[in-house]
Formats: C-alpha cells, structure tokens, sequence
C-alpha cells in the first residue's frame, strides 16, 4: 500500500496532459500560414461561384404609382364634419360615392385599356440577348440596337428569330430551320413571320457588330391579359378616392412606360367619352331648339290669325315662354359647342 502512494504522489503525467490541452494562438496561426494558399485557392473559388449565381439570377423590378380618380360629385368622404357625413350615409350617398370609385377602377384595369397600353408601347414584340459569360436571357427593352417593324401590325403571326448584325449596313435573319435571310437596314424583307424591316436605334454603335438579337412577337391579346394579371390596383384608402397601381417586370423601364400607358389609356377614353356625351347632348338640344323653333312658329302664326280675327292689339304675348326657352336653349347649345372646341 505504501509503495502504491508513492507511485501515485510521484505520478507528473496529469501535467503533461494539461499542457496539451492548452489552446496555442501560435499553432493555430502555424497552420493557417502553412495551408494559407489553400485558403486563397477556396476564397477565389467561392467568390467566382457567388459571382456567377448572381449574374445568372433574374432581377424583378417593381414599379408604383398613384392617381386620384375624379367622380365629379364633389365629395370628399374624409371631411371632419359628422354632421354632413352623418346626412351623407342617410341618403346613401357615400355609397354611391364608393361604388362609382370601384366603376372607375374596372375601366382603369379593364382589357380595353391594358389592350391599347400594350398596342402603344407595343409590348407583343421583345427583344433579348444572351450574356457571354453566363448565357443568360437578357432583355433589351429600351436599349435594343435594333427595332423590327411589321408590315402588317395587325397581323396575329406568333413566333420568334434571330438578328445577328453582320456589318453597319447588314443583317442576317435566322429562324428555325430555314436558311439564313439576309438584309439591309430599313429595307423590306419577306422572312417566315411575314414582311418586316430591321431598323437601328439610337443605341446602336459598332460595338454591336456579332451581336445576336432574339426577336420574339406574341399574340396582342394575350400580352395584354399577362400584363393585366400582373398589374395591381387597389384603393389608397376608403375615405379618398387615390388608386394605387404596381407591377413587377424584369425590366424597370418597361414596368414604368407600362403604368404611364395604362394612365394615358384610362386619361383618354375618360375625355373621348366626356366628349361622345357632349356631342350627344348638343345635338340633343339642337333637336330640342329645331321642335321649339317649329312650335313657336306655328303658335305665333294662330295668335297672329287669331288677334286679326277678333282685332285684338295689346295682348300679351303667350309665346313669350317658347322665345325664352328656345334662347336659354341656344346658350346651352353655344357652350357645348365651346367645350367640343
């Protein structure tokens, strides 16, 4: 037992496994340095790999804008007068007032008006590229060195090409299987899609020369249903009559001319219809003023005939309300006409 003690008290091995166990900056720092170029080697690598994720991704930009829809009832349903907004919801004018908000609203978004944006900007045609490095589809809306005109706009030909600018006066037309077409700038070329004419922009430069251009035409309609899928519309707020409308695209300028177009389109067909009405009501009133002008005449006629008869002189005339409607009629016509002009 006496000997086992002494074994145990002369025992320094815990000592050496301590220091073992000790954290060193200076080995940590050895091995790093040591395998340093494998550590360059990995950064590179990962960054290159970040790099080239990020360029394959698609960017969606998303573009907003507000309008403030005008009803002509001169009401404002966030005033803070309870008393007129108390009458307001007897008479059930608020909700006339709400309702003609959301009318607006379906013509704002309605396929007449994204039809005519989508016709305007025409969005049926795109054009795209594919990136050298990564062989992505790029889309050059905006800032395509070339344009292709149709012929017949409204023809509803669907397919796509390539444009491949050969030299600064050429190009050369390549679709599917059939042979290579080529052309001059802004000269008619007949090509599978129909009758077309390749024209330069004002991005165009030299350095476009190679280039390859994918042209692709849609049918009209459906454009305009995707493009009115995609946009949203909402009220700001019940108690105004400000829309909000946004859209995503990946491209920012196209989904920013989109909503400009779309508000042009609803601007519009807002005055053409102010001016049908118009229209409609002078010539409404002109039918009115030709049946009082008729009336009048006659009714003059048989007081004339009729004061001759029976030798009558200071009557009063009872044609004097047909002269005063027929003038307040003539008024009405003038300013109608003034506002048509």
């Amino acid at each position: 037992m006496a000997n086992d003690n002494t074994q145990d008290i002369n025992d320094t091995s815990f000592l050496d496994k301590q220091q073992l166990s000790r954290f060193h900056v200076k080995d940590v720092l050895f091995i790093l340095l040591r395998n340093l170029h494998w550590l360059v080697l990995f950064a590179v690598v990962g960054a290159l790999i970040g790099n080239f994720s990020a360029r394959r991704k698609v960017r969606v930009y998303e573009s907003n804008a507000k309008i403030l829809i005008r009803t002509g009832s001169g009401l404002n349903i966030g005033d803070n007068d309870v008393r007129e907004g108390t009458i307001k919801n007897a008479l059930g004018v608020a909700s006339f007032y709400a309702s003609t908000i959301n009318n607006e609203i379906m013509i704002l978004t309605s396929k007449t008006t994204i039809q005519k944006a989508v016709e305007d900007l025409n969005l049926n045609t795109t054009y795209t590229t594919k990136t050298r490095l990564t062989h992505r589809s790029k889309d050059l809306y905006g800032i395509s060195p070339i344009a292709v005109n149709f012929a017949n706009r409204n023809s509803q030909a669907e397919g796509s090409f390539i444009v491949k600018i050969i030299s600064p006066t050429s190009v050369e037309i390549q679709q599917d299987d059939f042979p290579p077409i080529a052309a001059h700038f802004d000269s008619l070329v007949v090509t599978p899609m129909g009758s077309l004419t390749v024209s330069r922009t004002w991005n165009y430069s030299e350095d476009n020369i190679g280039n390859e251009i994918i042209v692709t035409r849609k049918n009209l309609k459906d454009v305009a249903d995707a493009f009115r899928h995609s946009l949203f519309v909402a009220r700001d707020d019940d108690k105004n009559s400000i829309v909000n409308l946004s859209i995503r695209d990946v491209s920012a300028l196209r989904a920013a001319d989109f909503i400009n177009a779309v508000i042009k389109a609803y601007n519009d067909g807002a005055i053409s219809d102010k001016k049908r009405i118009i229209s409609e009501t002078y010539d409404y009133i002109n039918e009115r003023i030709t049946v009082l002008s008729h009336d009048l005449g006659a009714q003059e006629s048989a007081m004339a005939s009729y004061r001759s008869q029976n030798e009558l002189l200071g009557s009063g005339d009872i044609g004097q309300n047909y002269i005063t409607t027929s003038l307040q009629s003539s008024e009405e016509a003038n300013r109608l006409q003034n506002e048509l002009t």
